[in-house]
């Protein structure tokens, strides 16, 4: 299957979205979470039109400037809010979570400058989507669902993906090969076991913080692992992931909003 068929079964995953959540505001299951959705998937659709847009006219060029990186970062700041709006305050500490969120994100945004040069795209992307994991660390800290256990496992794949990716930059061959291979498998790993929480909170689980969690914990960790994939086919692996995932995230919040 083509990069092009990928991004247009992307896009007719996310209309599908659009379409439903309309039909759902219409039939009066008012949520502002569910327009904010909208609003993040939308970016993601005009960023995949924009590369087919790009492929098609200017197929054998380079892109000077991606400027579909402005729809991510739009999608990475709308995303965090339909997370969090409406969320009541609670007197618990997220200090920790927050700041170890901010480490890792911080990490990747050190690798992706090591390896393009490009400096302000990266700190933005950085900058937005530490937002939107934050938001994913706050969510899942107020939900309580979440045991102590379950915090170091993911804290422990995240210290191994910032690890690996640094001896992937600075290691001499073939020792950043074995590095890079190591990093795809805890990668997939972590979605594998990710995609499995989702899909199951969603057909058993009665507790919709658990699968809302799960799905944006998903959504964000194959954005990270579509940033440091270098090899074509583990690319395209998470790029399915992705478009599994709007899905999944999608449905995750629908059966939230229907709960209340």
């Amino acid at each position: 299957m083509s990069a092009e068929a990928f991004l247009i079964f992307q896009m007719l995953v996310i209309l599908y979205a659009l379409t439903d959540s309309f039909l759902l505001l219409r039939k009066g299951h008012q949520s502002i979470r569910l327009v904010l959705f909208g609003f993040a998937v939308s970016c993601i659709f005009l960023s995949d039109a924009y590369w087919l847009i790009y492929d098609f006219m200017y197929a054998d060029e380079p892109m000077p400037f991606a400027a579909n990186e402005i729809a991510e970062w739009s999608m990475f700041l709308l995303l965090g809010a339909s997370l969090t709006t409406g969320l009541v305050r609670q007197r618990i500490s997220v200090w920790k979570e927050l700041a170890g969120t901010l480490l890792f994100v911080a990490g990747n945004t050190a690798v992706w400058i090591l390896a393009s040069g490009e400096w302000v795209q990266d700190i933005l992307t950085g900058i937005t989507l530490g937002y939107l994991m934050c938001c994913i660390a706050i969510r899942m800290k107020y939900s309580g669902v979440y045991s102590h256990i379950y915090w170091l496992i993911y804290g422990a794949g995240c210290a191994i993906v910032i690890a690996t990716q640094m001896v992937c930059t600075f290691a001499p061959e073939p020792v950043n090969e074995y590095a890079e291979y190591g990093c795809y498998a805890v990668l997939l790993t972590g979605a594998v076991l990710l995609l499995v929480r989702t899909v199951g909170s969603l057909m058993r689980d009665t507790k919709t913080d658990r699968g809302v969690c799960a799905a944006y914990s998903l959504f964000a960790w194959v954005v990270i692992s579509l940033y440091l994939s270098s090899n074509f086919v583990v690319y395209v692996i998470f790029f399915a992931f992705t478009s599994v995932n709007i899905l999944l995230t999608y449905c995750s919040l629908k059966k939230e909003v229907l709960h209340v």
